[in-house]
């Protein structure tokens, strides 16, 4: 009988198919110019809710913004919005700027690889790539 308990708090009616759980952000390109990010960045996916946030050097991740997103064919939206985190913003190495909600075009999705771009107002070029976690 604790079994069912369990399994449904460890996905608390969040399961969303293949994005749902831990992705990491493998690499990060400005007009094709690679950016650092250290220490890595990660983003959970649970139901309509995300939190990111880095892997500290114990290899723990502490999530910094929770917010809503949302799919809608390749538009793929991050709302920080709604936040319940305790920073507003979004990590600087993402370009993002103080934009609380991110518009990304996905440029692919499979199981366990995801790959984003977004443009600037400036007119920046980035490219996400995203590792998911097993």
């Amino acid at each position: 009988m604790v079994l069912p308990l369990l399994g449904g708090c460890v996905r608390n009616d969040g399961d969303i198919g293949n994005l749902f759980g831990n992705w990491v952000i493998t690499s990060i390109s400005c007009n094709g110019d690679k950016v650092e990010t250290t220490p890595d960045i990660m983003i959970n996916f649970q139901g309509d809710f995300f939190s990111l946030g880095t892997v500290r050097e114990e290899q723990v991740f502490l999530p910094d913004l929770v917010g809503k997103w949302s799919e809608d064919g390749s538009l793929f939206t991050l709302n920080a919005d709604y936040n319940a985190g305790t920073v507003k913003e979004f990590p600087s190495a993402l370009g993002f700027g103080t934009e609380k909600v991110v518009k990304l075009t996905v440029r692919e999705k499979t199981h366990n690889n995801m790959e984003w771009s977004y443009t600037t107002p400036e007119g920046d070029g980035y490219i996400y790539r995203l590792k998911k976690l097993l």
